[in-house]
């Protein structure tokens, strides 16, 4: 008889046993007996785990699903700048987890580092995560300053100050100097490496006829902050570090409130981060005479990124960069307000992360300008809008291109411009390295008969000049883009265009084409859509006629071109770099808010 056989027959025997003498079995055996059947139970259920599939896996693989347990709903919203009054750390997951069996049980507890994220909401489950789970491993603190008491301050934190790694403090709608006095300037965490403060209110905000809000300068943590390699203060300023900070590497400052905070202080603190990596600097605003002020160079030799946002003044963040000096491969995100074209403020200086631009793209509409700047290893990215009222639609702005970016040196251009063909002629007759050209001419503000205030007429017979040489026997070459072999035109129009338009653009491209082909200068690719059908409540007449225009298009020009391709009206052809694709470093301590994030807007856009 095999083993199973001998079990389950012997189990056979004690049930007839029970079934049989259960009535005359006192109660006391009655509960004994269930006892040992609940234990027999026990001891059989832990058997079927240890033989389940997932059991078999080795500890340090179960912990690294633990791992990803805890991280799959990340980011944590008590690691956000825009930290909501509700927010906690998310511990249930992992609690689950230690009720599933023994060993899963076993296992998250023997594991300090899982349970390193606490927060102060509950005081008993805080000291058992500080003195017993996390110990003797590392933990970071959120305290949500609206949720606490000053009679629950957690004598753990000053029992073990060696182990704390990061502090995130939010103050919510409560305004309280506390937690200020007492945990920020007056105990020690020598190795604490992340501090945010949010949501902090000065207890004077600046109103109308006050005057600023004066910027208290401290002594983080008794001045042992040799460890901080972050940190995030929202909103500044009401108080400002006063020693240096030598590990810094990430920092976000957000200066919602007019203060005295001027730009001699932040050039002087930003003297004493010299391993800066990312800087972002939200709603920067500086005072007139900030912005016209001396230059004195700060070396910020380690930084890869640099973000304005959440409508920082463009005339603000312009003064600022020609204060400091960075590497060519840092990348500059702008999201800014104020642009005025006739002002030299707005004019962008000389700078390293535009130096090495090969590729550009601009696009503006009636309110926002966009552009983008690419290198091999440099980016900038602009996000702007004019002034709120302002007539101006960057015409002026536009001109001084060739003075702010290299265009000389740029093989790819991608122009989407609400100004007309001159504008774009301009800035085409610099560019005398490119080889690709994306362009969407808006058709619907031309005139509808007059060729020489047609936008693509006016661009298309520039691009068929021939340059005269003086030279005898050399061969003729175009005046305008040379080397000019791709090209994608967009015509962007509205459905009153007249129908005779459409043939007076095909001349024009075809004439285009076949001057280029007679310099030796021919188009290897050309993609054109003759019509390009925006989004609109209304039905749009011309999805018939749209048609017969692509076929007649590819009839006059496949012949002439090498690679041709003729887009219908509902096709999308631009594709614009999107700001943020390389965004995880910038947010590796803290999840940026929405509002702060780089972005481009591709139409029409009122004032948020």
């Amino acid at each position: 008889m095999n083993v199973d056989n001998e079990v389950l027959d012997l189990l056979h025997q004690v049930q007839l046993m029970l079934n049989a003498r259960q009535r005359a079995m006192s109660i006391s055996c009655l509960h004994e007996s269930s006892r040992r059947v609940l234990e027999l139970k026990a001891t059989l259920d832990e058997q079927i785990n240890f033989r389940a599939p997932v059991n078999r896996l080795p500890n340090e693989l179960v912990i690294e699903i633990f791992r990803d347990v805890l991280h799959e709903n990340e980011p944590c919203p008590t690691i956000a700048l825009d930290v909501s009054d509700t927010a906690r750390v998310q511990t249930r997951p992992l609690l689950w987890l230690t009720h599933v069996c023994r060993r899963w049980r076993r296992i998250a507890l023997s594991h300090p580092l899982l349970w390193q994220r606490v927060d102060c909401h509950n005081q008993e489950q805080l000291h058992e995560f500080l003195l017993r789970r996390s110990d003797p491993g590392p933990f970071s603190l959120f305290i949500n300053v609206s949720k606490y008491s000053h009679s629950a301050w957690p004598s753990a934190l000053a029992a073990y100050p060696n182990r704390l790694r990061r502090l995130d403090v939010a103050y919510g709608r409560r305004k309280d100097g506390f937690l200020h006095t007492e945990l920020m300037f007056n105990m020690r965490f020598p190795n604490l490496e992340c501090l945010t403060i949010t949501r902090s209110i000065p207890t004077a905000v600046n109103r109308e006829n006050q005057p600023p809000v004066t910027v208290s300068h401290k002594s983080l943590f008794c001045g042992d902050v040799s460890h901080l390699r972050a940190l995030a203060i929202i909103l500044t300023p009401h108080w400002f570090p006063s020693k240096p900070l030598p590990s810094l590497t990430h920092l976000f400052l957000s200066f919602y409130w007019h203060s005295n905070l001027r730009m001699p202080l932040l050039l002087s603190f930003l003297a004493g981060v010299p391993a800066l990596q990312v800087l972002q600097l939200s709603r920067f605003v500086l005072p007139p005479q900030d912005q016209e002020q001396e230059r004195t160079l700060v070396s910020l030799n380690h930084l890869k990124y640099i973000v304005f946002s959440h409508n920082s003044y463009l005339p603000s963040s312009l003064a600022f960069l020609k204060q400091i000096v960075t590497p060519s491969s840092a990348r500059m995100y702008l999201n800014c307000v104020n642009i005025d074209s006739l002002s030299p403020i707005s004019i962008l200086p000389s700078l390293s992360a535009t130096a090495e631009t090969d590729c550009l793209t601009v696009f503006t509409t009636t309110l926002t300008l966009n552009l983008v700047a690419q290198g091999h290893d440099s980016g900038f990215w602009l996000y702007g809008r004019k002034p709120l009222h302002s007539i101006d639609d960057f015409a002026m702005w536009l001109t001084h291109l060739p003075v702010m970016f290299p265009l000389s040196r740029l093989s790819c251009l991608q122009l989407h411009l609400y100004q007309q063909g001159p504008a774009v002629v301009r800035i085409l007759r610099e560019t005398a390295s490119l080889t690709t050209l994306e362009i969407k001419v808006n058709q619907y503000m031309d005139s509808e008969s007059d060729d020489s205030k047609d936008s693509l007429v006016h661009i298309c017979r520039a691009l068929s000049e021939e340059h005269c040489s003086l030279s005898a026997g050399v061969a003729p070459s175009p005046s305008i883009c040379p080397s000019l072999h791709t090209m994608t035109l967009v015509l962007s129009n509205s459905r009153m265009t007249p129908q005779s338009s459409y043939a007076r653009w095909l001349d024009a491209i075809l004439s285009m084409i076949l001057a280029r082909a007679r310099m030796r200068r021919p188009f290897s690719r050309l993609a054109v859509q003759p019509i390009e059908a925006t989004p609109s409540v209304f039905a749009d007449p011309r999805t018939a006629f749209a048609n017969e225009v692509c076929v007649s298009y590819a009839a006059a020009l496949a012949d002439h071109v090498e690679d041709f391709v003729v887009y219908g009206a509902k096709e999308e052809l631009f594709e614009l770099v999107e700001p943020g694709a390389d965004w995880e470093e910038v947010e590796r301590y803290w999840t940026i808010p929405d509002i702060d994030q780089p972005r481009f807007s591709h139409g029409w856009e009122g004032y948020g």
